[in-house]
């Protein structure tokens, strides 16, 4: 009854206006109209204080809750952070409920159905420990928040989250793409179909000691370099590089030669210092390599330093670049010895291997007398010739 009595008076205040009369407060004492409108916008003010505090720790529309707004929200400091990247969250996840239940306080989390398990899987992960450490799992990320007398244990916990960090497996069989995401570049893999390639057959005699010496070098660790390929359109350059991913254990990130032009930028920086120790392939990379009249080309410079500069030593990035134009048109500094790695021209097959070669896949109608490409060689029934009796324009009939 005195609430209701209460709101009735505070009703009338300020719906419809009353006289100078006093009022009675919760206490049960008078107080002026002045003194309770007072009251009431100190009130207000803390009531939107509180909702703006309680706001504040989302992030947006999209995102759940920022670990350092609600570690401030709750203990009033502004924290420190420890990240870990790599680690194998759902395993994480169940290895607390298993054994560190006794350490946790309280959880808020973010669920999404997986129709592919056909279960509600954790999206984002707030663990409140009772150490007063704030755990933030999203992703394959965690970070920790915590204030500066609680460091050890910060880094306790850590310490154990290294132990579900992915194993990295051998890249034999994808290239990477460079693609764009929410928090910047990131890599998507693809598989790539290993060519049915016998080196021997499909390729001159001097590849195989190349193919040797650049398998050593390419799968040395903490290693830089340039490996430059040229060569006639068709000869084979692409399909080798096929070939060789399978047999290395790094990441193969293909870019294109119009984003190796903007290696100075700084998203293109980060995202190599998070893909360090990784080989890059840039196909047709005739803009990029070759020299200008008069000057250096522009975007040679980070290529020169990412090879075999200070960001050579620092990210290990080994570059293998192909071309079409003359060796003599590339700036002469990518082929400084130190830096050029490898330079390897692919050539037309000789006729003997040319011959060979179209009598392994079938084609036993023709002989050639000149040296032919991979490309002419398997697109045979692809190409119109001019035949004559007795000849085709390149080839020969085989003899029966």
């Amino acid at each position: 009854m005195l609430r209701g009595f209460l709101f009735l008076l505070i009703t009338s205040y300020f719906g419809v206006g009353v006289m100078d009369v006093c009022i009675i407060n919760k206490n049960m004492t008078s107080i002026s109209r002045e003194a309770f409108v007072k009251q009431i916008n100190e009130n207000t003010i803390e009531i939107f204080k509180e909702l703006y505090k309680s706001f504040d720790v989302f992030e947006n529309s999209e995102g759940y809750i920022n670990i350092e707004r609600i570690f401030y929200a709750y203990y009033q400091q502004i924290p420190n952070i420890k990240k870990i990247f790599d680690v194998n969250c759902p395993r994480m996840i169940e290895a607390i409920y298993h054994y560190k239940t006794d350490k946790v306080l309280k959880i808020h989390y973010k669920q999404h159905y997986s129709k592919k398990n056909d279960k509600m899987m954790y999206k984002h992960l707030i663990y409140f420990m009772k150490c007063g450490c704030v755990v933030d799992v999203e992703s394959d990320e965690i970070s920790v928040a915590f204030s500066p007398e609680n460091e050890t244990v910060a880094q306790l916990w850590i310490d154990w989250f290294k132990l579900y960090t992915k194993r990295k497996k051998p890249i034999t069989n994808e290239i990477c793409l460079i693609t764009q995401s929410t928090k910047g570049l990131d890599i998507t893999e693809l598989k790539i179909k290993k060519p049915k390639l016998n080196l021997t057959k499909n390729y001159n005699d001097d590849i195989i000691e190349m193919h040797r010496a650049i398998i050593k070098k390419l799968k040395e660790k903490n290693a830089n370099g340039l490996f430059l390929f040229h060569g006639l359109p068709g000869t084979g350059k692409s399909t080798y590089i096929r070939f060789l991913i399978h047999h290395l254990n790094k990441n193969v990130i293909f870019m294109s030669p119009k984003l190796a032009g903007n290696l100075d930028t700084p998203a293109l920086m980060t995202f190599l210092i998070q893909n360090s120790n990784s080989i890059v392939v840039i196909e047709d990379a005739e803009e990029l390599i070759t020299a200008r009249e008069g000057g250096r080309n522009s975007s040679i410079s980070m290529l020169l330093n990412l090879t075999d500069g200070l960001l050579g030593e620092c990210l290990n990035i080994q570059v293998i670049a192909t071309f079409n134009t003359q060796v003599a048109n590339i700036d002469k500094a990518l082929l400084r010895k130190g830096r050029l790695q490898t330079l390897y021209e692919f050539k037309e097959l000789s006729i003997l291997k040319s011959n060979s070669l179209l009598q392994e896949i079938g084609e036993t109608n023709y002989y050639t007398n000149r040296g032919m490409t991979l490309a002419e060689i398997y697109n045979m029934k692809e190409t119109e010739f001019a035949f004559t009796k007795k000849a085709v324009i390149g080839f020969r009939t085989a003899q029966v």
